[in-house]
C-alpha cells in the first residue's frame, strides 16, 4: 500500500509512471525518474507547452522563479552535439504580464540537466509610456544566442507656439550567451548603442 502511494505521488508531481515489479518500487539509475526520456523530448520540442512538473524534475532553474510561475514554454531547442542540447524557455509568471527567459543544457546520453542560466525578462510592454524597455534574442549560430535590451525614453518637446515634436531616444544594450560543446553557458555582455 505504501509503495503504491509514493507511486502516486511521484506520478502527480513529476506528471510520470514509476515502474514497479512484484509490488515494490523499482530503483532507478539515472538521474530522473523513469520518465526521464519523456521529460528530455518535451525540451526538445520547441512550441511546446511544458507541465511545471517536469522542470521541478530537472532541479536546474532557481526555485523561486518556479514557484511564482503558472506556465512554461519551450520557445527554441538547438542541438549541439549527438548528446547535447539546449532548450530555451519561457517561465510565465501567475499574473500573465511577464515571463523569465533560460536557457537550459541538457545532456541526453546520461539523463541529466547540465547547467541553466537566466536570460532575461519577457514583459508586455505599453508603448504610450514615457519610458519602456524591449527585450529580444535571436539564436544567430548553433552555439550563439544574440539579446538585445531597447530602452525607448520618448518625451515631447515644445517647438514653437502650439507645436509639439515627439521626442523619441533608444538605449540599446547587446550581450551574447555561448553554449560549449560540454553543455556549459556563458553570459558575455556586449556593446551599449
Amino acid at each position: 500500500m505504501r509503495t503504491l502511494i509514493i507511486s502516486v505521488f511521484i506520478s502527480l508531481v513529476w506528471g510520470c509512471n514509476v515502474e514497479q515489479s512484484n509490488g515494490t518500487h523499482t530503483e532507478e539509475t539515472n538521474s530522473f525518474p523513469v520518465c526521464a526520456d519523456s521529460t528530455i523530448q518535451l525540451f526538445k520540442n520547441s512550441g511546446t507547452f511544458i507541465p511545471i512538473s517536469n522542470l521541478i524534475q530537472l532541479n536546474i532553474i532557481d526555485s523561486t522563479y518556479v514557484v511564482d510561475s503558472r506556465t512554461l514554454y519551450c520557445d527554441t531547442a538547438v542541438q549541439l552535439n549527438a548528446d547535447i542540447f539546449y532548450s530555451i524557455v519561457s517561465l510565465g509568471d501567475t499574473s500573465g504580464i511577464c515571463s523569465n527567459l533560460f536557457v537550459i543544457t541538457i545532456d541526453e546520453k546520461n539523463k541529466k540537466a547540465i547547467a541553466s542560466k537566466y536570460l532575461q525578462p519577457e514583459c508586455d510592454v505599453d508603448c504610450t509610456l514615457d519610458n519602456y524597455t524591449i527585450y529580444e534574442y535571436l539564436v544567430i549560430s548553433t552555439n550563439t544566442v544574440h539579446l538585445t535590451e531597447t530602452t525607448v525614453n520618448q518625451n515631447q518637446v515644445k517647438v514653437s507656439k502650439g507645436q509639439l515634436k515627439n521626442n523619441k531616444q533608444k538605449e540599446i544594450k547587446e550581450s551574447y550567451v555561448t553554449i560549449d560543446n560540454t553543455g556549459q553557458i556563458v553570459l558575455k555582455e556586449g556593446s551599449k548603442k
